[in-house]
């Protein structure tokens, strides 16, 4: 008495159109039942590999796997019998060229609530980033999924308010030691001898007796004129006397 032969479901891996897909990606199979993964997208090569819901592209240790299979006449195929259908098996196409098939929706799920196969597929589709050694020379090799590194915004808050910081403090030593130098340049200024001005209390001291020469000179020659104002009359009782009068030196020296 023969028995019955196992039931089967086809599962075709890509299409002619070279689409990343699995037609249909979702299979429902009692226990028992063989699904076949036929290679039919041509030209194509691709994989059927097992993985978990939480990491749609990243292969489960110990699940099935196809390896890489190129697609050609007669469909090559694999098979992948259900031994629990009460559990839903998850699976994704690992192949990276010229892209990643998985972030491009090739997923699929056998004995999977609809609902939950949408979240998987959203999950695979929103990886942006991959670091895998899978190829076609490699079968056995796993795909790694990595999430970008979120930009560190307070680092660069910080750095750039330690940046106005230190162009802030700069800025204020440049203009404390301008304000300086002016200080210092006013205080040099005022300290220096002009030899053109006679104080009252004598010319400044120089290592020149020139300047003092030219102080007694004018000192007479102003005592002069005072006197000269005077010569048509007496001076009044209530004008001092000259504090200077005409020396021989300089009548000498004006003769």
């Amino acid at each position: 008495m023969g028995g019955s032969s196992p039931a089967r479901v086809f599962v075709d891996v890509s299409d002619d159109n070279g689409s990343y897909q699995f037609n249909p990606n979702i299979i429902h199979a009692t226990n028992g039942t063989v699904v076949t993964f036929r290679f039919s997208g041509i030209p194509g090569n691709h994989s059927v590999t097992q993985s978990t819901f939480a990491s749609p592209c990243q292969p489960l240790a110990g699940g099935f796997d196809s390896g890489f299979v190129t697609a050609r006449d007669p469909f090559p195929g694999f098979n992948y019998t259900v031994v629990n259908d009460q559990k839903a098996a998850w699976f994704y196409c690992r192949q990276n060229t010229p892209t990643v098939h998985c972030h491009s929706g090739m997923v699929g799920v056998i004995n999977g609530v609809i609902s939950r196969f949408k979240d998987f597929q959203d999950a695979a589709e929103a990886i942006t980033d991959t670091n895998s050694t899978a190829s076609p020379s490699n079968p056995t090799a796993s795909t790694l999924q990595h999430t970008k590194a979120p930009i560190p915004v307070g680092a660069i808050v910080a750095g750039t308010i330690g940046a106005l910081t230190f162009i802030a403090l700069c800025i204020c030593t440049f203009v404390l030691l301008r304000r300086r130098r002016r200080r210092q340049r006013a205080q040099l200024e005022g300290t220096r001898p002009d030899p053109l001005i006679v104080h009252e209390k004598g010319p400044f001291p120089s290592t020149d007796d020139s300047v003092p020469k030219l102080s007694r000179i004018l000192r007479e020659v102003r005592s002069l004129r005072r006197q000269t104002r005077h010569v048509s009359g007496p001076p009044s009782p209530n004008e001092p006397p000259p504090k200077y009068t005409v020396s021989a030196s300089v009548s000498s020296s004006i003769d």
